[in-house]
């Protein structure tokens, strides 16, 4: 590699360490700004309890128990468990913040270097590539997601794809391959399940335009494409994981969310975050994804580079992808089409998330547009940089919330300096090649990055990793009054922002278990258990990316399904009247206008049963639950399955519940059996749970349409649960066998080129 190229290379990255430095000397981490309710009620409680459960266990939890009833991680769906660099943060740094900004900084500086090598297979000189890698990084590194475990993969994985994708159409397959293979790998194992929807998506596009417009021969491009099927499916090998269990339990790959007609599409506001450091303030309460930045002068190096791109056969594909991007995300008939012919495109949740797609070829075309600034001769350098500065100094004059021109001096006098320097300067063959071509994009480079710098004191600025005043009042409320055997549930709590109270997964990094959930991925049978028990009609079916909790629109809860869920604690507040004599509920304590309830007729967390019955559905039994569900000594389970009903017993009686790690339980019998006795447990059922007793199997099945039961043979005194998925052990050989594969195959490529360049 030549030295000039290797000195450019360094430029993005020393720029996005400078950004990031503070975070990395002084945590900032995962606690945004407030008007962000998914942030602070979600990912960063969420984050906490991941850091602290390896902490604990050395391991990330298979079987999130904390929140609505117990579900396995695999259904979330976005906080896959399989990501090594991840689990590695959490181990090596000393806080959860550390840990964060460690992983951000990381895969910045992977996207930034990715984005360089794909900008200089697209023939972009150093100058450009460096560029186009700054804006990429620094465009990523604001936006919400930042400070998030499940997100700084999302820097990196499509232009490491990309990358491999069109080193391979450029016959370099053994250096190719391996890259694709580890993008889809990141993808899947690293972000969200609709991340690899759309890299998928993506790579199909350019597979197919480089297969359409390639100048070889038919069996030649056939060769290519296959090499590219190959890729794609060790990355997806890799990240079977995350995916495969999903649509087994699913039967699909992708969540459930809106229709079509309802999703949301970009807005003039998010359109004008690419190129104003406030646009994201005026996005952030009506748009997911209106807070990316790409830079001050991004509209016209962008236009430019478009117009160059569609003269070159490479470079095309470009425009078409961001063409493809902005008619999809502004909801254009495309968008409907897609639906209809693309598996995915019909359950989307917000094609605004194509902003993040968007920000590779953009980067990428206003690199080409800087490359063919830098090839004219010295006095059109020196004028378009002077454009360049004037249209960067109009922007902030007139776009910025609040106008302080003075961290924009510094940019603006070194880039008249420089336009001056190249004026009079007489390059034998009158181009500014050699010493300008560092000079140009660093100061480009260096006033993105004071733009960026801007939308960190004005946007989507993280704060310390400390909870709000608010919440830690709340935190305390629920550590007092905690009962470890028992379930919370929250009461009257307002689901629309600025108003809410707060969102029960606020308190994943207090004591206590709660029924509530924010779920993207909501099972049936927590639904079906959900909306009787509140009474909601909120939703008519079960709907990804929504909080499921007690408002003040629904009537009041179930007695019945409270006390058989275990719910021994009500959080609530004053704005819903309340019988607290018809339902059983005592106040604890009242703090303001919120309120502490006991619950002292919810059932035990571990109980035998001798009383049962088998119920043809989940429905009919949350229904025979439901009316007679109120005195626990009496009740009688509702059991689907096989098993013989038993129409008389005694009385039920509480069993002793000890928790390992989220994967491991132990219920401690109150005696001897005497006989086959059915135990039921207060937590989700689900068929990879398995249970022993005296190193025997048992037999579960599901109990009032929600709970785990387990038949419990004759002379029992123990029994150990164990969340034990057949397939983990053969998924994770599968993705560790296709990683270490493409790991080793790029560093086979690397050893081969070093050697050829000794020689």
């Amino acid at each position: 590699m030549r030295r000039s190229t290797l000195l450019l290379a360094l430029v993005p990255l020393a720029l996005v360490t400078a950004y990031w430095w503070d975070a990395l000397v002084d945590p900032v981490t995962v606690q945004a700004i407030d008007a962000d309710d998914d942030v602070l009620n979600y990912f960063r409680p969420l984050n906490l309890f991941h850091f602290r459960y390896v902490e604990a266990f050395g391991e990330l939890p298979g079987w999130l128990d904390r929140m609505g009833l117990g579900y396995p991680a695999s259904a979330v769906g976005q906080h896959g468990i399989d990501y090594l660099p991840r689990l590695l943060a959490m181990k090596l740094a000393p806080t959860a913040g550390a840990a964060a900004d460690l992983l951000v900084w990381a895969h910045a500086l992977v996207g930034a270097l990715a984005v360089f090598a794909l900008a200089r297979v697209y023939r972009i000189e150093t100058g450009g590539a460096a560029v186009a890698a700054t804006l990429y990084a620094l465009a990523q590194l604001p936006v919400r997601w930042a400070p998030f475990f499940h997100a700084p993969a999302y820097f990196a994985f499509a232009p490491v794809a990309l990358l491999g994708l069109e080193l391979v159409w450029r016959r370099r397959p053994a250096l190719g391959v391996p890259l694709l293979a580890l993008g889809l790998g990141m993808a899947g194992l690293g972000t969200h399940l609709q991340s690899t929807h759309l890299l998928v998506q993506v790579l199909a596009v350019v597979a197919i335009f480089r297969f359409l417009t390639d100048g070889e021969p038919r069996r030649e491009r056939t060769r290519l494409l296959g090499w590219s099927g190959a890729g794609a499916g060790v990355g997806l090998a890799a990240a079977a994981p995350v995916w495969l269990p999903f649509a087994i339990a699913r039967g699909d790959s992708t969540r459930v969310e809106s229709p079509i007609s309802d999703i949301a599409g970009m807005t003039a506001d998010m359109t004008r975050s690419f190129y104003d450091p406030t646009g994201a303030l005026n996005a952030a309460t009506g748009a997911i994804n209106g807070d990316i930045y790409l830079g001050l002068v991004a509209p016209l190096l962008v236009v430019g580079g478009a117009v160059i791109a569609l003269r070159r056969r490479d470079t095309a594909v470009l425009v078409l992808l961001l063409a493809i991007a902005a008619l999809i995300a502004y909801k254009t008939p495309l968008l409907s089409v897609l639906a209809v012919l693309v598996p995915g495109w019909d359950v989307v949740s917000n094609v605004a998330r194509l902003s993040f797609v968007a920000v590779l070829p953009m980067a990428l075309l206003a690199g080409l547009a800087l490359d063919r600034l830098l090839a004219m001769k010295a006095a059109g350098v020196a004028a378009g940089v002077a454009a360049l500065v004037a249209l960067s100094l109009l922007i902030w004059e007139t776009r910025m919330d609040e106008k302080d021109l003075a961290s924009a001096v510094p940019a603006v006098i070194g880039a008249l300096a420089v336009a001056a320097a190249m004026a009079a300067w007489r390059v034998p063959d009158g181009r500014t090649r050699g010493a300008f071509a560092l000079a140009i994009p660093a100061l480009l480079a260096a006033m993105t990055f004071a733009g960026s710098m801007r939308e960190r004191d004005l946007g989507w600025q993280p704060a310390d990793d400390v909870p709000q005043t608010r919440f830690q009042n709340w935190l305390n409320l629920v550590e007092r009054h905690d009962d470890p055997a028992s379930r919370w549930m929250s009461h009257c709590q307002s689901v629309q922002a600025p108003s809410y109270d707060f969102r029960p997964i606020t308190f994943l990094d207090a004591p206590g278990r709660w029924l509530d959930a924010y779920d993207s991925f909501v099972s049936e049978a927590y639904y079906g258990y959900w909306r009787p028990l509140t009474g909601s009609a909120r939703y008519e079916r079960p709907i990804g990316g929504q909080w499921y909790q007690h408002v003040p629109q629904d009537p009041q809860p179930d007695p019945d399904l409270v006390n058989a869920a275990g719910i021994g604690r009500i959080f609530g507040t004053n704005l819903c009247s309340l019988d607290t004599t018809e339902m059983g509920w005592g106040v604890r304590e009242q703090s303001g206008r919120f309120i502490i309830w006991g619950n002292g007729h919810a059932y035990p967390a571990a109980y035998l049963s001798e009383r049962w019955r088998t119920v043809p559905s989940r429905a009919a039994a949350v229904s025979s639950i439901a009316r007679d569900g109120r005195d626990f000594r009496r009740h009688t389970d509702n059991v689907e399955g096989e098993l013989p009903a038993v129409a008389s017993g005694g009385p039920p009686r509480p069993a002793e519940l000890v928790r390992g790690d989220s994967e491991h339980l132990t219920v401690r019998l109150p005696e001897s059996l005497s006989e086959p006795t059915l135990l039921v447990v207060l937590e989700a059922f689900d068929d990879d749970w398995k249970a022993r007793a005296g190193g025997e199997e048992l037999e579960t099945a599901r109990v009032n349409g929600a709970f785990r039961g387990v038949v419990v043979p004759a002379g029992a005194t123990e029994v150990t649960m164990e969340y034990d998925p057949p397939w983990n052990p053969w998924l994770g050989l599968l993705s560790g066998l296709a990683l270490v594969g493409a790991t080793a195959a790029l560093a086979a490529v690397g050893w081969r080129h070093r050697r050829e360049g000794a020689r």
